[in-house]
């Protein structure tokens, strides 16, 4: 069953306005409150608050805004709720973040399990920490903690005294006995604290869960286990994670909805344990339609569902600062899609099974040689999924898939898959796997520099396809004989080499960009081209030796998620562009004999398929073909 999940201030809730919102959780069909608890705040109510939704049948938690700090004020507060006199965290060139605690620190472990203990106290159906209860992640290009606590355990862990200039080059190049002691030392920093609010809350009731909002920084560089994690707040009771990957991202934070969505698939998929209940991120922080507008939301919510690998999500669809009556737009849009969203998902079927397998792992950084360019603060990062969603092109984030698998990056040195048919590489993963003894077609990289590409060229064609926010560091390659280029770039007003397609002599075949992802702006025009497109078709297709299940080309945004079975396939067409998709038609992977439709209407004439009218911008269809 896929729960919807509601936060609501507690700051807002009064005895006269609690029926109101009660009226709107009601409408929305809600299977969960949670009441947001801003610290510091006035706690006299919050018990009230909880008592009101639990009476009226609705499972009810607490969310906790601030334990560790997160870095910056945020807007819905105006002051940090850590202690003066307790420890700030301190980064690994000895820079306080003064809007952070150090969790190691007694006098914040004490205030935190006192708040958890009067949090408790109110008998909440769980409680939820927020995205702060971290290391890292607080300012780019800073690691966490480095405080003296930090620093003796780490000390100690090697057998010699550790300084600030030991940790310079912490997360580059090979693996090292300091990052592994890092990653341990920060980890267990982490799951202490976990388990001393654990304690506390089993002081007033062990069947309370405590549970976590997930972040970058607990699949990399804080050493920790996420399920362990999770299992040491949950204690006796059930486990719940909030995941990481929020529709707001696309409005602050540089990303396209389409890499907000492969983040949050990204992060369902790393979550093993079915014991453990997922809540994907609905956030549209800070708020209201005018900053964010509800139709991300309401596709986020859509493609969630399709995935297929997430139990619900936490959709904040009430205003965090205002009347209840103030932003009553995401409430409208929601319950508006409840019907069109239930029967979509049905029609689909479990979950997106269908299309190029995107290869994460977490907690890869202590055994992987790390490229000096990559973005840690956002590793694992699903690049090529992104890549493939913005082209199109159907991805999953499990192995199978039935096409083949995309390996950027680092990963390379952890990857334990087969490798099939072929794979789909980024210069970094293509040299990493050529230096393991496989032969991807690459003979030698000279050269590496960041350049700026102008346009994406087919060698074929000679159309030039321009880009935006291009900055790429690209190889200076000597590719092997039989290695074929299908697309080039411009920089410095040369062209160069920027994909090729080779097989070996195993006849396993590779495509193989001449750039590394992790060093592109996670919204660049590299994501998003034409060309791009037309050669990731071509490049899938060559190596799977089948056609793609879907096609429908020159339609940017437009993200499509597949499940297929022997009898029938289903196609999310999910339209994240302000423009509508004027051009509604698709080839197909073969003839199917009837389709079945929501929110459009189709023809079938051979091996495509035609919408009746224009898909409009910011909404979604659902395509089931019958063989």
């Amino acid at each position: 069953m896929y729960k919807v999940s509601i936060p609501i201030m507690n700051s807002s809730l009064t005895p006269s306005n609690r029926g109101e919102y009660l009226e709107i959780v009601r409408k929305t069909k809600a299977d969960r409150v949670t009441v947001s608890y801003m610290t510091p705040g006035d706690f006299s109510t919050l018990g009230d608050n909880v008592a009101f939704f639990k009476e009226n049948g609705f499972e009810t938690g607490v969310w906790i805004s601030e334990t560790v700090g997160h870095g910056k004020p945020l807007l819905n507060s105006t002051e940090f709720a850590g202690l003066t006199d307790s420890t700030p965290l301190i980064d690994s060139e000895g820079e306080p973040n003064e809007w952070t605690r150090c969790p190691l620190d007694p006098v914040f472990l004490e205030e935190q399990k006192n708040k958890i203990r009067r949090i408790a106290s109110c008998r909440p159906d769980f409680i939820l920490l927020d995205d702060d209860f971290r290391l890292s992640q607080h300012g780019a290009n800073r690691f966490f903690c480095a405080c003296p606590r930090h620093l003796e355990r780490l000390s100690a862990q090697l057998g010699k005294k550790i300084a600030f200039e030991d940790l310079k080059d912490l997360f580059v190049g090979k693996p090292s006995k300091i990052r592994s002691a890092w990653l341990k030392v920060m980890g267990e920093s982490l799951y202490e604290a976990a388990g001393e609010f654990r304690a506390a809350a089993d002081e007033v009731d062990e069947k309370i869960p405590l549970a976590i909002c997930a972040v970058y920084s607990h699949l990399g560089v804080d050493g920790v286990d996420l399920e362990k994690l999770t299992a040491i707040l949950a204690g006796k009771g059930k486990k719940l994670l909030r995941l990481h990957g929020a529709p707001y991202w696309a409005c602050k934070n540089g990303h396209s909805p389409v890499s907000v969505t492969e983040v949050a698939r990204m992060f369902a998929s790393v979550v093993k344990n079915k014991e453990i209940e997922t809540m994907a991120e609905g956030d549209v922080y800070p708020r209201p339609r005018y900053n964010v507008p509800s139709s991300l939301l309401e596709l986020f919510d859509a493609a969630i569902r399709f995935d297929g690998n997430c139990d619900g999500i936490l959709k904040y669809i009430v205003d965090y600062t205002a009347n209840v009556d103030f932003e009553t737009g995401y409430a409208a849009h929601h319950v508006m899609n409840i019907e069109k969203a239930k029967k979509a998902s049905e029609l689909f079927g479990k979950r997106a099974n269908c299309g190029v397998s995107v290869f994460t792992k977490a907690n890869y950084l202590g055994g992987a040689d790390i490229s000096p360019n990559a973005h840690l603060f956002r590793q694992p990062y699903p690049e090529a999924g992104v890549l493939l969603g913005s082209c199109g092109i159907p991805t999953v984030h499990f192995p199978g898939g039935g096409y083949c698998t995309a390996l950027f990056g680092d990963l390379a040195d952890v990857y334990d898959r087969d490798i099939g048919p072929g794979l789909i590489l980024d210069s970094r993963a293509a040299e990493k796997l050529e230096k393991k003894g496989i032969d991807v077609g690459l003979k030698a990289i000279n050269t590496q520099e960041e350049k700026t590409i102008t346009f994406l060229v087919n060698p074929a064609s000679s159309n030039h396809a321009a880009c935006w926010n291009s900055k790429a560091v690209i190889a200076d390659a000597v590719l092997k004989e039989g290695a074929k280029p299908v697309l080039n770039c411009i920089c410095d007003e040369k062209e160069k080499v920027f994909a090729y397609r080779y097989e070996n002599a195993r006849r396993q075949r590779f495509f193989v960009y001449l750039i590394e992802y992790a060093a592109v702006d996670k919204d660049s025009g590299l994501y998003r081209n034409y060309e791009q497109q037309s050669a990731l078709y071509g490049a899938v297709e060559w190596i799977a030796k089948k056609p793609l299940p879907i096609k429908m080309p020159k339609n940017p945004n437009l993200y499509i998620m597949c499940a297929k079975d022997e009898g029938s396939l289903s196609a999310a067409l999910i339209n994240f562009s302000p423009d509508p998709v004027l051009q509604p038609k698709a080839a197909l992977d073969r003839k199917y004999s009837r389709a079945e439709c929501v929110g459009c209407e189709v023809k079938l004439e051979g091996a495509s398929l035609t919408l009746a009218s224009p898909l409009p911008a910011y909404e979604y269809a659902l395509v089931k073909l019958f063989v």
